[in-house]
């Protein structure tokens, strides 16, 4: 990301997204749910309609709407790197178990 804005809107979601790997929960700044629910849901995804959006994408677009007054092609950018991090985060606790 070019934009310094996005970059800082990006760094705080990250930050706000929390992990307890005992519980197996992930906490989004807008819901939580449950790790290995998260895990699943990235790899359908990748087999279901590609033009389809992810089901996280809805609540975190409104999230950055709402709370960042971002345009729809900013979240755009923004949710492709939180995506991306998403599956990291997926990559690790598999390797955990």
């Amino acid at each position: 990301m070019d934009n310094k804005y996005l970059k800082k809107v990006f760094d705080t979601i990250v930050s706000e997204t929390k992990i307890n790997e005992e519980k197996n929960n992930i906490h989004f700044p807008w819901f939580s749910m449950k790790l290995n629910h998260l895990g699943v849901m990235l790899e359908s995804h990748l087999s279901y309609r590609l033009r389809e959006p992810h089901p996280i994408y809805y609540p975190f677009f409104n999230h950055c709407e709402d709370i960042y007054g971002l345009t729809d092609y900013e979240i755009d950018q923004v949710w492709d790197n939180y995506k991306e991090m998403l599956k990291d985060i997926v990559k690790v606790n598999k390797l955990k178990e």
